[in-house]
């Protein structure tokens, strides 16, 4: 659990049960942790200039950033590659990221206000939610990309329907769904992901679901 203001991430362990504290996690927002252990942590701003950046913070305790764009929000990872996206909501940009060195690998345009990120599994499509509402300050309505990040030049193969606000996706890899919450709606979209439409009715929720 990332401190949003703060510079420090809390670390829950269940067995034994006990919390550490790991410093230099700047404004952390989203988590994502490889199956190596490495914890990675996007954070939303980084530095004086207010870059976002990528937190990576290995089994031994070392911690090493690099920068991402405006604003850095979702994280996926794809294992088999070794990379890890990042999601830059003030620039619409995807940053691919090298897990193992922390370069950089890739920048390409995605979405508008590129904000939840999921990936399939075998690392090709990279769905992006456009966190963009028509009734707010952005004046679009938000949606669900499928971006093709398997070529050259990673592009959207489909979206989804207008939605009101969406802010983050996961995929059911079992039935083939993807799963969108919306921070206005007060729903959980339930898509087709391979086709983008809905599959069912929208799941009534708490009020503002994010994750």
């Amino acid at each position: 659990a990332p401190d949003t203001s703060g510079t420090t991430l809390a670390a829950v362990s269940r067995s034994p049960w006990q919390v550490r504290y790991v410093g230099g996690v700047p404004q952390g927002n989203a988590v994502a942790v490889a199956r190596d252990g490495a914890v990675f942590v996007s954070d939303r701003t980084a530095n004086a200039a207010g870059d976002g950046a990528l937190t990576r913070i290995l089994p031994d305790g070392a911690v090493s950033h690099v920068i991402t764009g405006e604003t850095a929000e979702g994280i996926a990872i794809d294992e088999r590659r070794g990379i890890v996206y990042v999601g830059n909501v003030n620039d619409g940009t995807v940053l691919a990221v090298d897990a193992r060195t922390m370069q950089p690998l890739r920048r390409f345009r995605a979405v508008p206000r590129a904000y939840g990120l999921t990936l399939d599994p075998d690392g090709t499509t990279l769905y992006a939610v456009a966190n963009q509402s028509a009734t707010s300050p952005f004046a679009a309505p938000g949606y669900v990309a499928a971006i093709d990040v398997a070529s050259a030049h990673p592009h959207v193969v489909r979206r989804s329907r207008s939605l009101r606000f969406p802010v983050a996706a996961a995929l059911d890899v079992a039935d083939g769904l993807l799963f969108v919450s919306d921070e206005s709606a007060d729903v959980v979209y339930v898509l087709r992901a391979s086709t983008l439409r809905d599959a069912h009715a929208p799941l009534r929720t708490c009020d503002v679901p994010w994750e």
